[in-house]
């Protein structure tokens, strides 16, 4: 069972194995599988520098595991881009101008509004492929006892 839970700035997701498969497995078969749910969840992940993507821990649990963010930032992005963010005004702190790329050369701006981030822009959840993945890793892992 997978639970997505928020609380004190930190978003993770709890992995629960009923007791009864969790005795027959090792903490090194549970890693593994969960494993499989972390690759995909990182595969799914939206990239701009590439940290929140490297950002995504694994920990095993007396209940079976859980998959979280590493770090206070990371934490704060994922939940502008799960829960989203209202158009707003940007504008530079520290220079006189924006500046970026666009196919022509450099664009600059004092200031500008954005349209924000569409809630559900990212689900910090694996997949129903992943999730059958690593229910049939932990079924194998049971029948070769």
């Amino acid at each position: 069972m997978i639970v997505q839970t928020r609380s004190k700035g930190r978003v993770k997701i709890q992995v629960k194995i009923p007791k009864l498969k969790l005795k027959g497995l090792t903490p090194r078969q549970i890693d593994e599988a969960l494993n499989i749910l972390v690759t995909d969840i990182k595969r799914n992940t939206p990239v701009d520098t590439g940290r929140l993507r490297g950002s995504v821990r694994k920990r095993k649990t007396a209940t079976g595991g859980e998959i979280y963010l590493n770090g206070k930032r990371n934490n704060e992005v994922a939940e502008y881009l799960i829960e989203g963010t209202k158009a707003h005004w940007i504008r530079p702190k520290k220079k006189k101008a924006l500046a970026w790329w666009t196919g022509s050369g450099m664009a600059f701006s004092t200031g500008h509004r954005v349209k924000g981030i569409r809630k559900g822009y990212w689900k910090f959840q694996p997949t129903k492929t992943a999730l059958t993945a690593f229910m049939t890793r932990l079924k194998t892992f049971l029948k070769a006892k």
